[in-house]
């Protein structure tokens, strides 16, 4: 799942997403192929991610839906693969040949394999044996972290050192991909779970004066946060940052966008120790960037994505970036992942980017896939 730290990278993803960039001229973000050649109960379907939001699939239709339908897989570019909630999925079959023992992409590995010579190792695995893998929850990969931007903190009776410099910035896109707002943390009560937020919202030219954010404390429960309006709002409602707490003393804050939220909310910032840290930032550091609608100052804004099956083996989980260097091009895996729903199992594999023929625009995923019987 990429997200760029290195700013050598931000030049690979912007001649990435010129050459390989397309659209789609259909109302459906999938086609389901009728190929009569292909084994009972296995199913291929082409999929439309090419508009870079997340595209949710349901294994039992085989079709696209809403985020709130019923699915179990989703797939965003520039964030890559996730399960649904109730989903669980782990690897069924890979090829380990694909990887040298430093984990570097073989490029004639992956030349060797093609959806009709992984077809049989498909096939060939049988739900029924227990011993394959055993499917698991993702777990959220959120990209504003909860430390880093504090320090001095030696539990109660004492105050965290908030810091005042570039591990304690990042600039949000709003849900609707129109608003842009630059935040640092201001204070934080880690006993309380409550902190505030120092907010200079983007006016089209300039960022206006710093203001406080309400207090947030999500001790007892999450909170949610409005850009537009630095205020506190309902899930149900526009937000853009979701604040909860787990066991102890954990915490995480989301954003509304990718796995964690059905909005276009995206981020760019420090990860805590390097001032441009998580998305594609240009600039040395959110406090440098006057636009952020300049491509040149920030390329790009990503949003929160899982870690779980699908995050290997690839750096895309189902795909290699730029396998052996000099393309920008997305190698599929053909690893055949087991998911699992309310006891009703599928097994799928991703066997293209570029659609059916191969030629069509980056994005345009195509899924095998099959149902099984209940393990149970």
């Amino acid at each position: 799942m990429l997200q760029l730290k290195n700013p050598a990278l931000y030049g690979l993803v912007l001649a990435s997403s010129l050459l390989l960039t397309g659209c789609s001229d259909s109302d459906s973000d999938t086609t389901t192929g009728s190929d009569n050649s292909l084994p009972q109960g296995v199913r291929v379907a082409s999929v439309d991610t090419t508009h870079n939001l997340p595209v949710y699939f349901d294994l039992s239709t085989g079709q696209t839906t809403s985020a709130d339908g019923d699915w179990q897989v989703a797939y965003q570019r520039y964030v890559g693969f996730w399960t649904s909630e109730q989903t669980k999925a782990c690897i069924a079959h890979s090829y380990p040949n694909l990887f040298n023992d430093n984990g570097e992409a073989i490029r004639t590995e992956f030349d060797r394999l093609n959806a009709n010579d992984t077809l049989n190792d498909f096939l060939a695995i049988d739900i029924n044996n227990t011993d394959i893998c055993n499917p698991e929850h993702d777990k959220i990969n959120t990209l504003i972290p909860t430390t880093g931007w504090y320090s001095g903190y030696r539990g109660p009776g004492t105050s965290p050192n908030i810091h005042d410099d570039g591990t304690n910035g990042w600039i949000i896109q709003s849900a609707d991909g129109n608003q842009y707002a630059r935040i640092r943390f201001s204070s934080f009560i880690p006993m309380q779970m409550q902190l505030t937020l120092e907010v200079e919202h983007w006016n089209g030219s300039t960022f206006n004066s710093p203001i406080q954010s309400p207090a947030i404390t999500f001790l007892n429960g999450p909170v949610y946060w409005d850009l537009e309006s630095n205020s506190l709002a309902h899930e149900n409602d526009d937000w853009e940052l979701k604040f909860s707490r787990g066991q102890g003393f954990e915490w995480q804050i989301q954003i509304n966008g990718g796995a964690s939220g059905t909005g276009n909310t995206g981020v760019v910032g420090s990860d805590g120790t390097n001032p441009q840290g998580v998305g594609a930032l240009v600039s040395n550091s959110v406090w440098e960037v006057t636009d952020p609608t300049n491509t040149a100052q920030v390329y790009r804004f990503f949003a929160d994505s899982k870690e779980g099956a699908f995050s290997s083996p690839g750096d895309y989980g189902a795909f290699q970036y730029a396998v052996g260097g000099n393309n920008h091009l997305m190698f599929p895996t053909f690893t055949t992942y087991l998911i699992e729903k309310n006891g009703v199992y599928h097994k799928l594999q991703v066997i293209s980017n570029y659609g059916e023929d191969g030629n069509s625009p980056s994005g345009h995923l195509v899924y095998r896939f099959s149902e099984a019987v209940s393990q149970q």
